[in-house]
């Protein structure tokens, strides 16, 4: 699962690279229709393949000296867009009680929660990139504070720009805020999601090896730019990148909800955070913890189930039934949760926990 969410997300993030590049391009007077856009993604890819591919000291290395200059950008280019454009504090495209409802639950579930939740797959990689003494609060607080920063700070700032211009293509936004600064702002935005990128590839790699699938890193990290690639060429070819989006966003909202619910009831409620971590590297004959868990697997199905019926995607087989009757409201990610979290709990109440011993019981993050 974390492998095949770090290939999509490179392929979605690409092509927001690809058309800042692209825009920058324009800008210098250079066009050349469909086959420079695929050349350019061509591009794009192998170099962030290559860094991957060089391992954890290339990133480190690239990330220490762009981040740093990137944020410096980042203040003065929010600056620079609040203070030459003229934000609209008052447009609205919904207009009665229910629209606006509406349109709070699709905005909310797609972007408010459906980024951050998405990365919840994710927490596992941390144990790879921090020191072994790094306190427990420290990899959160961190953690947290470098999601939820950038995220709202960009997010506002898109926002703004995004009401007096009229647009919602990033590379439009930018020409229009910045005139003839666009060009350096558009290289270094690029930064985000090349690094972003380098990091997906890299992890997709190591978790396929922590499963045992005996394949050289480096081939794993090629056949994830293949799967990338492909991912990118749908939304090359879609016609709106806003709506390819939001298909993207729903699409792995309604199945990591429930996910993350079991994870959460299992770890906090039944488990009280005591896990035996030998035991779940064990062989399943001797792991109190067993091979495969049919009852969480029932309850991850049900809550998928759950998730849809309050679904309100842009196509008709994304809407379910309640989202339909209450108005194309959108709490996928709330009854997703809590039939697949309530399910588990009954389940897990049922069986035995586990005895941690004392020496991994300590140990807990």
């Amino acid at each position: 699962m974390q492998g095949l969410l770090t290939m999509a997300w490179v392929g979605v993030n690409t092509w927001v690279v690809l058309d800042l590049v692209l825009a920058v391009l324009e800008q210098l007077g250079i066009t050349g229709g469909r086959g420079l856009e695929y050349l350019v993604a061509a591009v794009i890819m192998v170099v962030q393949l290559g860094l991957a591919l060089y391992g954890f000291y290339a990133i480190r290395t690239f990330e220490k000296y762009t981040v740093p200059a990137t944020v410096v950008v980042m203040v003065i280019m929010t600056v620079l867009a609040l203070a030459g454009t003229e934000v609209d504090w008052t447009g609205r495209t919904a207009i009665t009680p229910g629209e606006k409802l509406t349109a709070v639950t699709q905005l909310l579930t797609a972007i408010g929660i459906g980024w951050g939740i998405s990365w919840i797959p994710y927490s596992a990689d941390y144990s790879r990139f921090v020191r072994p003494t790094a306190s427990g609060r420290s990899v959160f607080w961190a953690s947290a504070l470098g999601m939820y920063v950038p995220t709202v700070w960009l997010a506002a700032l898109g926002a703004c720009l995004a009401s007096a211009d009229g647009s919602s293509d990033p590379s439009t936004l930018v020409v229009g805020a910045f005139g003839v600064m666009a060009v350096p702002v558009l290289l270094l935005i690029m930064h985000g999601p090349v690094a972003t990128n380098i990091l997906n590839l890299y992890s997709c790699s190591l978790a396929a090896l922590s499963i045992g699938v005996r394949i050289a890193r480096w081939k794993i990290t090629l056949v994830a730019g293949l799967v990338a690639s492909a991912v990118l060429a749908v939304f090359v070819q879609a016609d709106s990148f806003a709506h390819a989006f939001d298909h993207w966003m729903v699409s792995i909202l309604v199945w990591i909800s429930p996910w993350a619910a079991i994870v959460l009831v299992d770890y906090f409620v039944v488990r009280r955070g005591r896990v035996d971590v030998a035991a779940l590297y064990a062989e399943p004959n001797r792991s109190p913890y067993g091979s495969v868990r049919t009852g969480a697997l029932v309850a991850l199905a049900l809550g998928v189930l759950g998730g849809w019926t309050w679904q309100y995607g842009l196509v008709p087989v994304m809407q379910g039934p309640l989202a339909r009757a209450m108005g194309g409201t959108d709490f996928s990610w709330l009854s997703g949760g809590l039939v697949a979290g309530g399910l588990y709990y009954i389940v897990a109440a049922r069986r035995t926990k586990p005895t941690v011993p004392a020496s991994t019981a300590g140990a807990r993050r």
